[in-house]
């Protein structure tokens, strides 16, 4: 089955799947107005998309609807007919925009239960933070006859998994810190035991490749891999790509053809696990007892952010300078006045200047800057827009690389954010 979402599912630009085998059709129907609107941005079908297809599923279709009971019941009634399993997000508050429960109730024909737990459960969460519990919230209590409760340790919404004829509707909270431990702990499991799915899947996650160029180089092997009935699945972001093969028949000889297509990826592979490369560089600094410092410009600190999202970065990262404008650079890293009249803010001889002022601050064992053109505007003929430098010092060498990234202002600071990333593990592991 050939597979090309409207939208991306899985990493944002720059995705596409080539081609998924899998045993189970899921879908996923995000609700919320906000949503529709784009007032705010889905996070959670990304999330569910990568976690089920670790357990050998995949989301044929992604939805996002407005909380209109009447047209979600539709749809559900509809996309029930095209998956075994559909997975709901949001729409589970006291409110009334709140319609995911009665659009499913409607939909499947059930009928509502009042819940003593429930209700006592959530009047503990209100007495907790010292709150009376409203009113409203009561309809929380209020729950689906016949379905299994998931129990919400971070909010009021609990959520649900509902079985009818042959079909499974998983309820989950629109919250991620809601949704993700909920799906975690207690739908992962649930998962695995309903269908018993048994897949082989061998995954390789890559930095420095361009996915049309790497399809072009392994078609011979992806006619071979369909032809076995198996599947691979290409995740693409920029600089970084996943491949996926996945099958539940002729495993051995597909394992063979995964053996044979590794020399293709070869200084390329980061991980062979569902590990980020931001996962992976953090581990190999902190086991390696390395310290990084950062200078960024046109990243505006998005990578010292990315780096502190994970836990326990205080090892390793030492500190960030956001040195967005010109006199920042000076005055902050002691870039030379002079340096950034003759050559410019958004060169090598900057970005170079840019370690030595770092390593004049503090001493690490590891030194990046990154300056760049993010545009839209601010480009010139000789300078445009998404011109990158990004200088590396490690062991007393210095690299100061130039890049063209293609996109927009968000993607190029994507594609610069995992270029550091690459260049770091680049370094550590002396490959060139």
């Amino acid at each position: 089955m050939m597979t090309f979402p409207d939208e991306p599912c899985f990493y944002g630009n720059g995705f596409y799947i080539v081609y998924i085998f899998c045993m189970v059709r899921c879908s996923i129907i995000c609700v919320g107005t906000e949503l529709v609107t784009g007032k705010n941005l889905d996070t959670n079908s990304p999330y569910l998309s990568r976690e089920i297809l670790k357990l050998g599923y995949s989301a044929d279709i992604i939805l996002k609807i407005s909380d209109d009971k009447h047209v979600l019941s539709r749809t559900l009634k509809w996309i029930l007919k095209q998956s075994e399993c559909v997975i709901l997000t949001g729409g589970l508050g006291p409110t009334s925009d709140d319609v995911t429960k009665d659009a499913v109730k409607d939909a499947l024909k059930l009928q509502y239960v009042f819940s003593q737990k429930v209700y006592r459960r959530i009047g503990r969460y209100f007495r907790k933070r010292g709150r009376p519990m409203p009113e409203n919230n009561k309809v929380q209590a209020f729950l689906l006859k016949g379905s299994r409760i998931l129990n919400n340790r971070a909010g009021t919404a609990p959520g649900c998994i509902v079985e009818k004829r042959g079909k499974v509707i998983i309820l989950l909270p629109g919250p991620p810190a809601e949704l993700r431990p909920m799906f975690e702990e207690q739908v992962k499991s649930y998962l695995k035991r309903k269908w018993r799915v048994r897949v082989y899947q061998r995954i390789y996650r890559l930095f420095g490749l361009t996915e049309s160029g790497l399809a072009e180089q392994i078609k011979e092997h992806e006619a071979r891999i369909k032809e076995l009935g198996c599947g691979i699945t290409y995740l693409a972001k920029p600089n970084l790509i996943d491949i996926i093969l996945t099958g539940r028949k002729n495993v051995g000889r597909l394992k063979k053809i995964a053996d044979e297509l590794e020399p293709f990826f070869q200084g390329h592979i980061y991980s062979r696990s569902w590990k980020s490369l931001y996962e992976t560089v953090a581990r190999q600094l902190k086991s390696g007892n390395l310290k990084l410092a950062l200078a960024e410009s046109c990243t505006g600190g998005l990578i010292a952010k990315t780096m502190t999202d994970l836990s326990g970065s205080s090892a390793f990262f030492l500190f960030d300078v956001v040195s967005y404008s010109n006199k920042a650079k000076e005055n902050i890293l002691r870039v030379k006045s002079r340096t950034l009249s003759q050559y410019g803010a958004v060169s090598r001889e900057t970005a170079r200047e840019m370690l030595d002022g770092l390593e004049a601050f503090l001493t690490a064992d590891l030194y990046v800057s990154v300056t760049g053109i993010a545009g839209p505007s601010g480009g010139t003929p000789e300078k445009p827009v998404g011109l990158v430098y990004i200088g590396t010092r490690y062991k007393r060498r210095t690299i100061v690389e130039k890049y063209f990234f293609p996109g927009n202002r968000e993607y190029i600071r994507d594609y610069s954010l995992n270029k550091v990333f690459e260049l770091i593990y680049r370094r550590i592991h002396d490959i060139h």
